[in-house]
């Protein structure tokens, strides 16, 4: 799917639901052994490029909290938070730090990317601000 997905509350997994399926998931990282939980897909965000996918997963954990997983150039990383605005922040902060240019990059770190490595970077940072528009309604917030 690309672009942004509605999820409400109602349709968040409840733990306790003897009727929810709920998937024996692997999800590589990049700095750790793999993160295994059970779980529930929610959402996906994706985009073709040239050599590979960029894409953005959501996963509901049985235990509570949620999943995050970003394939990019860089390979597949996955990440566990017990909130959504957690999730966001990760999400947030692997884009800052892993990913392109910040207001203090300077133009030779610019140039040393390849176009492609640019192509990737402004998917992955396109998708991410559809899916936090779309996780920032996943759960009801207190006003």
């Amino acid at each position: 799917m690309t672009g942004s997905a509605h999820i409400t509350q109602a349709c968040l997994p409840d733990a306790q639901d003897p009727t929810a399926q709920w998937d024996s998931v692997v999800c590589r990282r990049q700095n750790g052994p793999p993160l295994r939980f059970k779980g529930i897909h929610l959402t996906r965000h994706a985009r073709a490029l040239p050599g590979g996918e960029v894409s953005i997963d959501l996963w509901r954990r049985k235990t509570p909290g949620f999943v995050v997983t970003v394939t990019d150039q860089t390979g597949p990383d996955a990440s566990s938070h017990t909130t959504i605005d957690a999730v966001m922040q990760w999400l947030e902060d692997r884009c800052a730090l892993r990913h392109g240019a910040t207001d203090a990059t300077t133009l030779a770190a610019i140039l040393d990317h390849t176009p492609r490595q640019i192509a990737a970077h402004n998917a992955l940072r396109e998708l991410a601000g559809a899916a936090m528009d779309a996780w920032d309604r996943l759960l009801v917030r207190p006003s």
